[in-house]
C-alpha cells in the first residue's frame, strides 16, 4: 500500500513538474490543467512500455506534448498548403531554369556531417502552426553561419505576417517554396527588428538584411545538397514524433508521400548507424523536445527525404 501511494505521488511531482514547464502551450490550445494530467497519465504509461522493448529511439515523458491526447495532436498538425508542387519547382529552381546534374556536387559524399554547432539557439514556435516559416529560415541561417561563422537569427514573424500573397497562411500552415519565393522578391529582417510573437499579425515594414538567390528540390540527393549547408525539410509526425527523446527515429506508422507532410524542420546533417544512413533533423519545438532540440531520423521514415528544400546563393547586407 505504501508503495502504491509513493508511485502516485512521484507521478503527481512528474506531473507538476511538466505542467510548469509547458502549461503555457497548454492553455493557448485551451487544455485545463486537469484534462492534460489525464492525458498525461495515460501517455506516460504508453511511453514507459515502449521504452521497455527493443527500439532504435526512445520516447520522453517531459517532450511538450505529453499532455494533449492523440485528437488534439491531429488537429494541430495541419496538412502543408500545397500549390501544384511539381510547377513550383520546374518554375522557380534556378530562377527559371530546371535543375540539371551540373548543379550538383559529384564525387565521394562524406560519411558524416553535422552542422548543428553552426546553428542558432533552437526556438519553439509555439501554438502557430508557422514550421513552414521556421524550416525555411533555419536553412538560410545555418548556410550564412557556415559562410560568415557568425550565429546570425532572421526573422521567422516576417514570412509568417507578409507571405500570405504568395500562398502561405499565417499561423494556419504553409509551404516552404512559398517562403522563398516571397524571399526572393522581397529580402529578409534580422529577429531583432521584427520578433516572433507567435501570431499571424499585421504585416510591417523594417529594414531588410538578407536576400537569396534561388532554391531548389532536392529530392533525390539530399545529401548532395547537405554538402553544401542546411536544407528545409518536411515529416509526416501525427504518431510518436511528438514524444520523440533521443536515438534514431524508425516509425513506420506514417506517411512518406509529400502531399500528406504537415511539419517542417530542418536537415543539419547526415550519418550512419550500423551502415544504414540517418539525419541530423533540427525542429522548432524548443529545447525539451528531443536531443535539445533535435532528432536523428533514418532514410525513408516518415517522408524525410520525400520533399527537401535548398535555399541557394543566400547573403546579409
Amino acid at each position: 500500500m505504501f508503495f502504491f501511494l509513493l508511485l502516485i505521488s512521484l507521478v503527481k511531482s512528474d506531473f507538476e513538474n511538466y505542467y510548469k514547464l509547458h502549461h503555457k502551450l497548454l492553455t493557448e490550445y485551451g487544455i485545463s490543467k486537469k484534462e492534460s494530467e489525464l492525458n498525461y497519465k495515460e501517455n506516460v504509461k504508453f511511453i514507459e512500455q515502449f521504452n521497455k522493448e527493443d527500439h532504435s529511439y526512445k520516447m520522453s515523458e517531459n517532450t511538450p506534448f505529453v499532455g494533449f491526447n492523440k485528437d488534439k495532436l491531429k488537429d494541430i498538425f495541419i496538412r502543408r498548403i500545397r500549390y501544384n508542387i511539381t510547377n513550383y519547382q520546374i518554375k522557380n529552381a534556378y530562377n527559371g531554369n530546371k535543375l540539371n546534374k551540373f548543379d550538383i556536387i559529384s564525387g565521394i559524399l562524406p560519411d558524416y556531417i553535422d552542422y548543428r554547432n553552426q546553428m542558432s539557439s533552437i526556438r519553439d514556435q509555439g501554438s502557430c502552426a508557422s514550421c513552414y516559416s521556421f524550416g525555411s529560415v533555419g536553412a538560410i541561417e545555418g548556410r550564412l553561419n557556415l559562410d560568415k561563422n557568425n550565429k546570425f537569427d532572421f526573422s521567422e514573424q516576417q514570412v509568417v505576417s507578409c507571405s500570405q500573397s504568395y500562398g502561405n497562411n499565417g499561423c494556419n500552415g504553409g509551404l516552404s517554396y512559398n517562403v522563398y519565393e516571397y524571399i526572393l522578391h522581397n529580402d529578409l529582417a534580422i529577429e531583432s527588428d521584427y520578433p516572433y510573437t507567435e501570431t499571424t499579425g499585421t504585416c510591417k515594414s523594417v529594414k531588410k538584411h538578407v536576400k537569396i538567390q534561388s532554391y531548389q528540390s532536392c529530392r533525390g540527393f539530399m545529401q548532395d545538397c547537405l554538402v553544401r549547408g542546411p536544407i528545409d525539410i518536411a515529416m509526416d509526425v501525427t504518431s510518436s514524433f511528438n514524444y520523440y527523446s533521443s536515438g534514431y527515429y524508425s516509425e513506420t506508422n506514417c506517411n512518406s508521400d509529400p502531399n500528406y507532410l504537415n511539419h517542417e524542420m530542418v536537415a543539419v546533417g547526415y550519418g550512419y548507424n550500423n551502415g544504414k544512413l540517418y539525419y541530423i533533423i533540427r525542429n522548432s519545438w524548443g529545447k525539451y523536445w528531443g536531443m535539445n532540440g533535435y532528432a536523428y531520423v533514418y532514410a525513408g521514415i516518415c517522408g524525410v527525404d520525400s520533399d527537401p528544400v535548398e535555399p541557394n546563393g543566400c547573403s546579409i547586407y
